[in-house]
């Protein structure tokens, strides 16, 4: 069993790197909408090893602790993702120009 990296945010990591400057590659919502859709496969991941763990298909219990913990840290790391991104809005709309 081996435990990989959280790559929540590759997507908009290596959009930035690759693009360099404003013309060609990724744009911020296909990145978003990466990072969006990757959450949402751990989360199905998830809730499928439950789901074969609660009805006897040979899941080890093991794994279903991976992957609802893999899951839950995704999804604590788009919530403070979000939260920061919220905070720099609102910053910005309090500013007097």
């Amino acid at each position: 069993m081996s435990v990989g990296p959280v790559n929540l945010l590759t997507a908009v990591v290596q959009t930035g790197q690759a693009k360099g400057s404003s013309s060609g590659g990724l744009g911020f919502g296909q990145a978003l909408n990466d990072a969006v859709a990757n959450l949402d496969h751990s989360q199905k991941k998830a809730n499928d090893a439950i789901l074969n763990f609660l009805t006897g298909r040979g899941q080890d219990p093991s794994q279903v602790t991976v992957a609802v913990e893999e899951a839950k840290v995704r999804m604590d790391l788009a919530v403070e993702v979000r939260n920061k991104v919220v905070n720099a809005y609102k910053e910005i709309w309090q500013m007097t120009v």
